[in-house]
C-alpha cells in the first residue's frame, strides 16, 4: 500500500510550467551592432578628398575597422570614402571635403545614411 501512495504523487500543471523556459530564452541571442545610422553631412575644406572625418563613438557603433564607409543620400547618391577618426567631430555628423560634395551635388547639413562599405 505504501508503494502505491508514492506512485500516485501528482504534480500540478503550474509547477510543470515553471520548468519550461519561455520562448525568448530558447531563441538564440544574436545581438549585432548597429548596421547603419542617420547622420548629417557637413562640408569641411580641411578634409582630404575621398576621406570622411568620423567621431570615435560613431566608428565604434558601426564597427568600423578603417576599411571604408558608404554614405547614401536619399537612396540615390552613394559615396564610398575612407574613414578618418577625429575627436573634434560631433557624434551625429560626418565631415567630407567640400569640393567632393559639390561635385556630387550634396548640400551642407544634408541628412544621409552611413554604413560600413560592403566587401566586394
Amino acid at each position: 500500500m505504501e508503494e502505491e501512495k508514492e506512485g500516485d504523487l501528482k504534480i500540478s500543471v503550474i509547477d510543470t510550467l515553471k520548468v519550461i523556459p519561455p520562448p525568448s530564452m530558447l531563441k538564440e541571442d544574436r545581438r549585432r551592432g548597429v548596421v547603419e545610422k542617420r547622420i548629417k553631412i557637413r562640408r569641411s575644406p580641411s578634409t582630404e578628398e575621398n576621406k570622411a572625418r568620423i567621431s570615435p563613438s560613431l566608428a565604434k557603433e558601426l564597427g568600423l575597422s578603417g576599411d571604408a564607409v558608404e554614405i547614401v543620400v536619399a537612396g540615390r547618391k552613394s559615396l564610398q570614402l575612407a574613414p578618418i577618426i577625429d575627436e573634434s567631430v560631433p557624434e551625429n555628423e560626418v565631415w567630407v571635403n567640400e569640393n567632393l560634395l559639390k561635385l556630387y551635388g550634396i548640400a551642407d547639413n544634408t541628412i544621409a545614411t552611413i554604413r560600413r562599405a560592403s566587401r566586394r
